[in-house]
């Protein structure tokens, strides 16, 4: 039962384990360090435009968005900030945007926002730290 969690078991058996007061933060565990220089001078320009989608997990998104809308919820697809915007274009998010708007959902990506070009905000090139993180946060509940 435990194999859907893969790695996140070690993950939840060292919240257990680790001093510090977790049911305060509902959940968030902040990362507090910064992007490494060496990814910051490595930054590539060059992002790839298409990928090949897989889809099971397509079918099972398309799904997932179905029940949540016929339950009455809200639905937003969200491409979270990354290091000078990841390694994808908009493009490769295409069928996901197409998908999005058969099933009128609000797709909201952060590809080509500011902060992606601010090193500050990130503690690796996928996550951002904690200030990264609230900026985020703070942007898209301004949005929504």
């Amino acid at each position: 039962r435990m194999y859907c969690y893969n790695y996140k078991f070690i993950e939840m058996a060292f919240d257990y384990l680790r001093k510090g007061n977790y049911k305060s933060l509902r959940g968030y565990i902040p990362l507090n360090g910064h992007i490494r220089k060496e990814i910051v001078d490595k930054a590539k320009p060059e992002k790839i435009h298409s990928i090949e989608m897989d889809s099971v997990k397509l079918y099972y998104l398309e799904q997932l968005i179905k029940e949540a809308k016929d339950k009455g919820a809200q639905v937003l697809l969200v491409v979270s900030p990354s290091w000078k915007g990841g390694g994808l274009t908009a493009d490769a998010y295409s069928i996901i945007k197409t998908m999005a708007k058969e099933y009128s959902v609000q797709f909201i990506e952060y590809i080509d926002s500011e902060m992606c070009n601010n090193p500050d905000n990130f503690e690796d090139s996928a996550h951002l730290n904690d200030k990264g993180a609230r900026t985020f946060t703070y942007d898209f509940l301004t949005m929504i």
